[in-house]
């Protein structure tokens, strides 16, 4: 090169010879180029070691490095570089590699941290006199990891095991895989113990290894934690990976924890075979498994979700029933073609009696969340749920927290008196969630749905999908969109005896905006309104939005989140001053987060600017308080414009329709002080698809317009 490149510094060409690496070919043309370079490729070159075979490859390679091993010249030797180094032998029979082998290996390469033996045979050969070939002093190396996979061994015993990992002061991460030409090893710990190999006395045991993490996943389990527990590897082992298959396995890793235990931070057991074992005998666990903690055990139970192998898990042993029934009755999901068949069957097992006390709290106790679901094609084939067998259901269930309702008719009954001493005394139940998705109702009103509400005190979350047609309906439910058709509501009279008043509310998500102004007037008559912080609820006609402006000047001054949905008034391009004040948004007072629901079309200009521009007003008036904006944009046009192969015209009208208006928007929050974030989240229009690439690209079309956001921290995206 010439002397002109002085001028470049040399971190620069040594980011370039990085970015060549693994590429051996190219980084040895780059160590030609000049002195500057010869270094850093030839550590790039050499940091891993592959090789095929102990005869043909490994025994000349250990040759090349001892004739090169000159530390005199101007470079450092080959040596110096090797960091990793793998053997791989594919043969059947698996060439030989000693440890007088092994221990020439480790002294020769002074800065080795990673070994990986595949498919070799290992020997264990007595040291030389001289302990090395080049005759220094033998220094046992420190490792990062040994991976130990299909490994032969000479004399058919563990013994070349062990003797092969004296040659090591530590190993961080020692990995042993199936041992193969090995004698049957002994799988109690009584036997372990007074095995020839294990000898403490012998030389070529490694008393002195520290191993940090241990991982094997063959048969050979127990012979190895009692290896690990001869070694200073009990002042030093953190984490432990073995596969128990056996209960006699079980038992060896319990002795192992007993003395390690202390230590251990991470653990994974390997129980799938021993799963299968346990179902085809009636057999308890031992009583060595005992001394596992059972928190490690009810950790294993939570990661399970498969109500079939959770189901397994409750015959494993008494300690595991009780974690075991709680997961698997946590969450219950009555589906069928007619909710009769489930939901009725369900109740009726819920009061049954538990004879048995060995089994544990009744069922009912552990069910948390209850899915109802009807899938009949035809409405009018739908079973009834009636308010008075809801109301049992929720008698019968003391911990439930969460309740869907999918496409079910609902009927209301008035309590029964007859059925006092049937069901026990009910207490209105607190709930987290309240879900109802296309209800329907006998009466072809919302007399149930209100109805229903008086059988809860209070709902985090009550989410109301739209209410369907039934076989013999003439149309959806109609509710009066105007406020003062709300207020004589017959079905909004606080006298009656099914109405909520009581109902204690945090957050409302309505999603169909058809029932807005009657599902707010029902919640602002309820004692909701000194509980709720949350909305979310579509507006999309004047009437809508003045129903939700009316309720903000009831609950505004608590409200913590809001979600507005300007997708249709974009359409229509309805939104003027007038209309923007009518939101009342400016009763917020204590508003936190304010979400837009908004809609971007790469053909629609005039709609993408009156999304914006009413994002842009909504923004002007909320109170100061206000810290997080979120906007939901609907990106339209995708099955139109978008094309995987070719996304050039999809993101030219997007930047032609919209770049100017996410620049209005990003001077808008600007002048909010208080807002310390905005978050994007890209949709999808009904019947269109999303993908990742086109999230993608219209990140960094926002970043770009939005670069001022972005420098100060606030900017940011999500998914839907």
């Amino acid at each position: 090169m010439s002397d002109a490149s002085a001028r470049f510094p040399q971190e620069l060409f040594d980011n370039i010879i990085d970015l060549v690496y693994p590429n051996g070919q190219t980084l040895s043309s780059f160590s030609l180029v000049s002195r500057s370079w010869l270094e850093r490729s030839r550590r790039r070159k050499f940091a891993s070691i592959y090789i095929k075979g102990v005869r043909e490859d490994l025994r000349p390679f250990l040759r090349f490095i001892s004739a090169n091993n000159n530390k005199s010249l101007q470079h450092p030797p080959v040596s110096e570089y090797i960091k990793h180094v793998r053997v791989e032998d594919r043969g059947q029979d698996g060439e030989i590699i000693d440890t007088n082998m092994l221990r020439s290996m480790v002294s020769l390469l002074p800065n080795l941290r990673d070994i990986a033996f595949l498919g070799i045979a290992l020997e264990y050969v007595a040291p030389k006199v001289d302990g090395t070939r080049d005759g220094s002093t033998f220094r046992p190396a420190h490792l990062n990891s040994l991976d130990l996979f299909a490994i032969k061994t000479v004399s058919r015993s563990p013994l070349d095991i062990v003797a092969s990992l004296c040659p090591f002061a530590s190993i961080k991460d020692l990995r042993i895989g199936t041992l193969f030409n090995t004698e049957s090893l002994p799988q109690d710990p009584t036997v372990i113990s007074t095995h020839p190999s294990l000898s403490t006395d012998q030389a070529h045991f490694p008393s002195k290894l520290q191993v940090s993490s241990i991982r094997s996943d063959s048969h050979h389990t127990p012979f190895i934690l009692a290896l690990i527990a001869r070694t200073a590897s009990v002042e030093t082992i953190n984490e432990v990976d073995v596969d128990c298959w056996t209960r006699l396995q079980i038992d060896a890793l319990g002795s192992f924890l007993g003395i390690v235990g202390v230590r251990v931070k991470k653990i994974t057991l390997h129980i799938n075979k021993f799963f299968e074992s346990s179902r085809a005998t009636t057999t308890t666990m031992p009583d060595a498994a005992a001394r596992i903690p059972q928190e490690l055990f009810d950790d294993i139970i939570d990661s399970i979700s498969s109500k079939h192998d959770l189901s397994s898990c409750s015959l494993v042993s008494r300690s595991w029933l009780a974690r075991s029934r709680r997961n698997l009755f946590a969450r219950v999901k009555l589906t069928d073609e007619g909710v009769h068949n489930q939901f009725h069957s369900f109740l009726a097992f819920l009061p049954l009696e538990n004879n048995d006390s060995l089994l544990g709290p009744p069922v009912s106790a552990y069910v948390k969340r209850i899915c109802v679901e009807n899938r009949a094609p035809l409405p009018g084939a739908r079973e009834r749920i009636d308010t008075d067998r809801l109301r049992a259901l929720l008698s019968l269930l003391p911990n439930l927290r969460d309740l869907e309702l999918s496409h079910i008719i609902l009927h209301w009954v008035p309590p029964a008196i007859s059925d006092a001493k049937r069901w026990p005394t009910f207490r209105p139940t607190h709930l987290d969630s309240l879900t109802l998705l296309g209800t329907t109702t006998v009466s072809q009103t919302s007399l149930e749905v209100v109805a229903s509400l008086c059988l809860f005190s209070s709902i985090k979350v009550l989410y109301i999908e739209p209410f369907v047609d039934i076989e013999g309906f003439e149309g959806r439910y109609s509710h009066p969109q105007d406020s003062t058709a709300q207020s004589t509501h017959p079905l909004l009279s606080v006298e009656k005896s099914y109405f909520p008043s009581k109902l204690r509310v945090s957050s409302i998500k309505i999603p169909y905006c058809c029932h807005t102004p009657f599902l707010l007037a029902l919640i602002a008559e309820t004692a909701s309104v000194d509980t709720i912080t949350d909305i979310d609820v579509a507006c999309r006609s004047s009437d809508q939005i003045r129903a939700l402006g009316s309720f903000l000047g009831v609950v505004g001054q608590r409200i913590k989140k809001i979600t507005v949905d300007i997708i249709v008034l974009s359409y229509r391009n309805t939104l003027n001053s007038d209309l923007g004040r009518a939101f009342n948004l400016s009763a917020c007072t204590t508003l936190t987060d304010l979400t837009l629901r908004m809609i971007l079309s790469p053909h629609l200009n005039d709609t993408n600017t009156a999304a914006f521009t009413a994002a842009a007003t909504l923004l002007s008036v909320i109170s100061t308080t206000l810290e997080t904006v979120i906007l939901e944009i609907q990106l339209g046009g995708i099955t139109l414009f978008w094309s995987d192969q070719d996304d050039s015209d999809y993101l030219r009208r997007v930047r032609e329709s919209a770049a100017s208006e996410f620049t209005h928007v990003q001077s808008v929050i600007k002048q909010r002080e208080g807002v310390r974030k905005l978050c994007i989240r890209w949709g999808h229009m009904p019947h269109e698809k999303l993908e990742t690439r086109l999230i993608e690209e219209m990140d960094l079309f926002a970043r770009q317009q939005l670069s001022e956001l972005d420098a100060n921290g606030i900017l940011c995206f999500e998914s839907v």
